[in-house]
């Protein structure tokens, strides 16, 4: 009988043990848990049918917040919330990956988590608290991504502006022009551009270059340097698969005419129309890209049959436009559509340098 009684009280003192270890493991891991939180939320009865928290967004000053982030979207019964007080009433929890500097919060049930990115893969591991996360969706600028929102978008222009072509021509009176401030990149921008720069001129303007664009946005400035160079360098600070950013695009905005020079994503003729760019690994060496835009610039008629044809496009570089920022329409349009992933989520192969290439060009 005493060693039944003993046997007991072992077993209970055990489970206490084991179940005191587990709560001692979850609030140090987990400080602000709170068990009274994981019940369901009660239904929000507003007209709002779905709550998006950016649990972990980017460090912008405080008014961009203030931003009407849905403004053009199709569907206007999305809330945007930058309230992490409202976690356990939210359908979706956006971290970009970035600000992940902590460990995840409680994940409620049908929640969906999304990973955003909309930088280049780094090549370096993942933070360390990032593969604790379960992610449901991805959003970046890659096509793959379940929220797809590229840095801009080309289609075919409605409105075709009559152009004096052969003016636009002859006030071009230099070359190659190129705005830049990051000065030193893991891909070798700058070594290519130097090796460039011994066979056609090249200025360069901003942080790395001796000329400035003063008082002027950086889009003003390609405005007013499109009308005197026949190029201008649109070089990524990396080169990685559908990687284009506004320095592409901006290019291909109304009233920009200029030929852009393109060293950026492997597969960059996916996304810019033929005959209105001169790519870069065309070519097997800086001397042969040169010699190839010396024989463009200095023929009016090459020339201006590019720009024409440029000018049958527009681009929609500011997201708002067409995904909405930071493609929360995209996600609102998914919500509705009770989009459902059909893709298992491996967070440090999706976020590696796979996607991406090194310089060969060199």
């Amino acid at each position: 009988m005493v060693n039944t009684l003993q046997q007991r009280t072992g077993t209970t003192l055990l489970v206490m043990w084991i179940l005191l270890a587990i709560v001692n493991l979850i609030y140090t891991n987990y400080p602000n848990f709170n068990p009274i939180k994981m019940l369901p939320a009660p239904k929000n009865e507003s007209s709002f049918n779905f709550t998006i928290l950016l649990y972990a967004p980017p460090i912008y000053p405080k008014n961009y917040y203030k931003i009407d982030f849905l403004k053009k979207c199709v569907f206007h019964n999305c809330k945007i919330s930058f309230d992490r007080s409202l976690l356990r009433y939210s359908d979706a929890v956006i971290f970009f990956y970035k600000e992940i500097t902590f460990k995840p919060p409680y994940k409620f049930p049908n929640q969906t988590w999304i990973l955003t990115n909309f930088e280049a893969p780094n090549f370096k591991s993942p933070g360390k608290y990032i593969k604790y996360f379960e992610f449901d969706w991805t959003m970046s600028y890659r096509q793959d991504s379940d929220v797809y929102v590229p840095y801009g978008i080309i289609k075919e222009s409605r409105i075709h502006a009559k152009k004096n072509y052969s003016s636009i021509y002859a006030m071009k009176t230099y070359d190659v022009a190129w705005i830049v401030s990051n000065c030193k990149t893991k891909f070798r921008r700058e070594e290519y551009v130097e090796k460039l720069s011994r066979y056609i001129d090249i200025d360069i303007y901003g942080k790395c270059g001796w000329n400035s664009c003063r008082g002027s946005s950086i889009f003003q400035c390609k405005q007013r340097l499109s009308k005197r160079y026949k190029f201008m360098l649109a070089f990524e600070n990396s080169l990685c698969k559908d990687y284009l950013t506004e320095k592409i695009f901006h290019l291909y905005r109304e009233n920009i005419d200029i030929i852009p020079i393109v060293r950026g994503a492997p597969n960059t003729e996916e996304h810019l129309p033929n005959n209105t760019f001169v790519l870069v690994s065309d070519f097997k060496s800086p001397k042969d890209l040169a010699h190839r835009l010396k024989t463009i610039g200095g023929n009016e008629t090459l020339y201006t049959e590019m720009l024409k044809q440029k000018d049958k496009y527009t681009a929609f570089s500011d997201p708002n436009e067409e995904t909405g920022i930071w493609g929360l329409c995209r996600a609102c349009q998914l919500l509705n559509d009770n989009y459902q992933s059909n893709k298992t989520m491996d967070i440090a192969k999706w976020l590696s340098g796979r996607s991406c290439i090194l310089p060969s060009d060199l």
